[in-house]
């Protein structure tokens, strides 16, 4: 995939390959390695990770359609750059 000099993909605003973009909720950890890796259940993790740290209902919509916008690269993207992540 071939990157814009932002560091963007431009597909989406994910930052792959770069680190370019703050982590929006840092203090919320999911860990991804090891675990069950299909899509939706790691959107329901961080879903819920992000619900039990507080976060607004409209952030977790607005994470869930950004991480359900693109494919599977997409989804671990934009996890990341929600969510601290291992």
């Amino acid at each position: 995939m071939a990157m814009r000099a932002s560091g963007f993909c431009g597909r989406c605003t994910c930052s792959v390959g770069g680190d370019v973009m703050a982590v929006k909720f840092p203090h919320v950890y999911v860990q991804l390695t090891g675990e069950d890796g299909n899509g939706f259940i790691i959107v329901s993790r961080v879903s819920q990770a992000l619900r039990r740290a507080g976060a607004k209902e409209s952030k977790i919509e607005a994470f869930q359609q950004d991480a359900t916008s693109g494919d599977y690269s997409h989804l671990l993207a934009t996890v990341q750059d929600w969510v601290s992540t291992g």
